[in-house]
């Protein structure tokens, strides 16, 4: 199993245990591109990502979304396609009105510097 899809599998399976989303908000979420299963085979991960991180930000309050990646941190930095969460999140903060200054603090490093340039 390649990197990418073990930490996308890794990071859907800790928003299901951490209560961040049940199964079903995870389906919801992604309904437009299939299952689990076909957003792996059909290579979709970096869609799903960015599904996942609307439907957080549009469903749950900010405090749980905050308390996930600080726990997930390490994880979500272990594949470079996990940005793509990270910039949804913070377009969709922002299309509200909202901050996303705390969520781009959480963000891993290595998507920081990408993130406040394309939202500066």
């Amino acid at each position: 199993m390649q990197l990418r899809t073990k930490v996308f599998n890794e990071i859907v399976q800790n928003m299901t245990q951490s209560l961040l989303l049940s199964k079903t908000e995870v389906d919801d979420a992604i309904k437009n591109l299939g299952s689990i299963q076909s957003v792996v085979e059909d290579d979709l991960i970096i869609s799903a990502y960015e599904d996942l991180g609307r439907y957080i930000v549009n469903n749950k309050p900010g405090n749980v979304l905050n308390d996930f990646l600080r726990a997930n941190k390490e994880v979500f930095g272990a594949s470079d396609d996990s940005y793509y969460f990270f910039e949804a999140v913070v377009d969709e903060l922002r299309s509200q009105g909202n901050s996303s200054d705390e969520v781009l603090m959480l963000a891993p490093e290595k998507f920081r510097s990408f993130l406040l340039s394309n939202f500066s």
